[in-house]
């Protein structure tokens, strides 16, 4: 059924010419229909990837992190396995946001005109429109919630650095000598610095604070990925299972007096 709903976006009535938008319709069906048949794979795909992606155990996760924070008194030392986490969970997000975009181009593509009555199978059209739209909305505010990590991490990090402060003094003094074949008068400018190094105590408490970001963020980004292959996942399966009233919104027609193809 797949490629029969691709090759109808092929077949015109031959009562009137195609319209403008109907090339981009049908390169946004064929294109639409080439991400449903791989979406299974990817999403397998995926979710296989999960186990590598997140190793440590739930029970475990605390002391992994508690570790990294013990290295957080020098701020050049950042936790690498989050970040190696965040930035796969941004390309999976991003990868699968993509092919809801093109699968919710390949709907509302397949629209027809408004009517009155018979519209069924355009409410089914835009309930699944809904679908996708919602799990894309929710891999958006994933995505664009990363860098919350940096700053809020960066916030803890700080408390626990080193910081140097300096300090600089001036004065200047006046001699003044007579008696001589010539009085003489003598200015001197003195200049001290002063450079101290003020070091943030490393409480317990700090520590553990940064551990618990660290912590929250791993669950978080384990969630985050895991919502983002089952929105994917929801969305293709509506689609799959109302593609006759997505491919035929009123029913096997024919074509319309306007041209367009046969499921409108």
């Amino acid at each position: 059924w797949l490629k029969q709903f691709a090759s109808t976006h092929t077949r015109f009535s031959t009562s009137n010419p195609p319209r403008a938008m109907d090339a981009f319709s049908t390169a946004a069906c064929e294109t639409g229909m080439q991400v449903l048949e791989g979406l299974p794979a990817k999403l397998a795909a995926l979710e296989q990837a999960k186990a590598g992606l997140f190793p440590t155990a739930a029970d475990k996760v605390r002391d992994e992190m508690a570790a990294q924070a013990a290295k957080a008194s020098d701020p050049s030392v950042s936790n690498q396995a989050i970040i190696g986490i965040i930035d796969k969970v941004q390309l999976a997000v991003v990868d699968l946001n993509s092919d809801l975009q093109k699968l919710e181009r390949m709907i509302r593509m397949s629209i027809p005109k408004a009517e009155d009555g018979n519209n069924w199978g355009v409410e089914v059209q835009l309930g699944v429109i809904k679908i996708v739209t919602d799990a894309r909305a929710a891999m958006k505010a994933t995505n664009d919630g990363l860098k919350e990590y940096f700053k809020e991490r960066s916030e803890a990090v700080e408390k626990l650095a080193k910081s140097s402060e300096t300090k600089t003094s001036e004065g200047t003094s006046e001699t003044e000598a007579t008696g001589g074949e010539k009085d003489t008068k003598e200015t001197k400018k003195s200049k001290s610095t002063d450079t101290s190094t003020k070091t943030g105590t490393a409480c317990a408490d700090r520590t553990l604070h940064l551990a618990a970001i660290d912590t929250r963020w791993y669950f978080h980004l384990q969630d985050g990925y895991v919502a983002a292959i089952d929105g994917a996942g929801y969305a293709a399966d509506s689609i799959a299972k109302n593609i006759q009233k997505i491919q035929h919104p009123r029913g096997n027609q024919g074509g319309d007096e306007s041209g367009r193809p046969s499921y409108y």
